[in-house]
């Protein structure tokens, strides 16, 4: 249940976008074109982050309420 984006990571579409950094923004990013939660590993795989990044990445947009994390480790966004 993707959303169509002529081109992903071109312009940061999150509210406040300055107060996240460059790799919160891709994974935002990401996230922002799905419609449905997504599971950590295809965020690594399509990020192309490795695998602590992305892990303590999450838990930092957690903490600035940006993302929820569901059962089944998947991701949403909360902005």
């Amino acid at each position: 249940h993707r959303r169509s984006t002529p081109d992903l990571f071109s312009s940061c579409r999150c509210p406040d976008c300055d107060k996240y950094t460059n790799k919160e923004k891709i994974i935002l990013e990401y996230l922002y074109s799905f419609d449905v939660p997504v599971h950590i590993d295809e965020i690594i795989r399509a990020t192309k982050l490795n695998v602590s990044e992305v892990n303590s990445i999450m838990l930092m947009l957690q903490i600035k309420g940006a993302v929820q994390q569901s059962a089944g480790n998947l991701y949403s966004l909360k902005i």
